[in-house]
């Protein structure tokens, strides 16, 4: 099944335009942080979450984690669109939970201490169409940065 081309919606552009330029990928995660009022720690995925999870965004009082699919995604770029996805859950301010907790967050602390999960769909429902249109445009702002071979050769 194809996927849907995510559209920027006034929302989505909403938050992309109140987002200052972030030069560098450390620059985009702190900006985001900044944003979310938490720190953000991002990772890979402990296993018992299952092959099918490529990206988790967990939120307790004090800080978020951000998983990504380590084991199947070897491409840095991947792994980087998949955080940029949970990016853009934590800009809209999302909420919901599609992912049996279990034991596997038990790194992060007591299940009590994990206020919200938002895993992934396998549905395009609005917020995941919202977040990967954000995913997108993150991924297209870190593409424009200069290359300087593409710059001394183009």
């Amino acid at each position: 099944m194809p996927l849907p081309t995510p559209s920027l919606s006034r929302h989505v552009t909403q938050v992309m335009s109140a987002l200052a330029p972030a030069p560098t990928w450390a620059d985009l995660h702190s900006a985001v942080e900044q944003i979310h009022g938490r720190e953000i720690v991002v990772g890979p995925a402990p296993k018992s979450l299952g092959p099918m999870v490529t990206g988790v965004w967990l939120q307790t009082d004090l800080k978020s984690y951000i998983f990504h699919d380590e084991g199947s995604v070897k491409s840095e770029v991947f792994v980087r669109h998949i955080v940029a996805h949970e990016y853009g859950h934590i800009l809209l301010r999302h909420s919901g939970c599609e992912l049996t907790l279990g034991t596997a967050f038990e790194a992060v602390g007591k299940p009590k201490n994990v206020r919200e999960v938002l895993a992934r769909s396998e549905s395009w429902t609005t917020q995941e169409l919202e977040a990967e249109a954000i995913a997108v445009e993150l991924m297209g702002r870190m593409c424009r940065e200069v290359d300087a071979v593409v710059e001394i050769f183009g």
